[in-house]
């Protein structure tokens, strides 16, 4: 090698040196890394004691938990395999959505048919079978978490108004082809509750009414409130509240007046 191209050499040595110890640039500082959720905590403004059989979700993973009142604590039930929050070196915000449900919700209903089958809520068990509590966390990727509970299903709370004792009432869920027996309040005969699939925005429920031999039926309008609120960030669900009542009149129509929509609260009744 002659002297000019020994000194070509050296000159890209060198460069090359100087380049690779200028450049600040981490080639792992944005690769994914994951931190594991080995706890949680989260509450609601209703007694969860009649849900220690229940199964809590963290997306798809199990976890255990215990009950105290209106909380509830949680910790992976298979500890090697935790959900992870996805982050970065350089952005650590994590999401996650956990789903509180009753292990009977999705068995009324054939394998991969979705939604569940709601349609019979005429005993308190039954009803509370349907009250699907989720919660969602936004913010700094933790292993120990705490949130907010709401209701994913919104909730219709109706009265009845001079109608016999015997009449039938139905709520019929069109975008879900679904008809709804309601829960009756053993005390107060002519109340109602029922709780509908938030996916009902732009669609249409009915009050079905079956009593001496006749059948009524009465659209209960496009109820917006019963959205689910998206996306779920917010932290805060719809857990929308309708109540109304029904009758009917001289013209031997039904009826439904007092209409009432709340949206977002947290003003819901003890859950039987």
């Amino acid at each position: 090698m002659n002297l000019t191209k020994l000194w070509q050499t050296a000159f890209i040595c060198c460069f090359c040196i100087a380049t690779y110890s200028c450049d600040s640039t981490d080639p792992y500082k944005d690769a994914p890394q994951t931190v594991r959720l080995l706890g949680l905590e989260a509450s609601i403004n209703i007694d969860l004691s009649a849900r220690k059989d229940w199964q809590l979700l963290v997306y798809n993973h199990p976890y255990a938990f215990e009950i105290d009142g209106n909380k509830l604590s949680a910790t992976p039930q298979n500890p090697s395999n935790p959900y992870a929050f996805e982050v970065t070196a350089n952005n650590k915000n994590g999401h996650a959505i956990m789903t509180f449900i009753s292990r009977d919700y999705f068995k009324t209903r054939a394998t991969g048919s979705l939604p569940a089958n709601i349609k019979d809520q005429s005993t308190p068990e039954k009803f509370l079978s349907c009250d699907v509590l989720r919660g969602d966390y936004s913010g700094t990727a933790m292993e120990n978490i705490s949130f907010s509970l709401f209701h994913e299903n919104a909730l219709l709370m109706f009265k009845t108004v001079d109608l016999p004792a015997d009449a039938e009432v139905y709520i019929h869920e069109e975008h879900h082809r679904q008809m709804i027996t309601p829960l009756r309040d053993a005390e107060d005969p002519d109340s109602y509750k029922a709780l509908v699939f938030p996916g009902n925005y732009l669609y249409t429920l009915h009050v079905i009414v079956k009593t001496g031999g006749k059948e009524y039926e009465k659209r209960l309008k496009p109820v917006h409130e019963t959205r689910m609120d998206i996306p779920y960030p917010r932290g805060i669900g719809h857990s929308a509240i309708i109540t109304f009542n029904v009758s009917v009149d001289e013209n031997d129509k039904l009826q439904i007046n007092d209409l009432e929509e709340k949206k977002f609260t947290k003003d819901w009744p003890a859950i039987p």
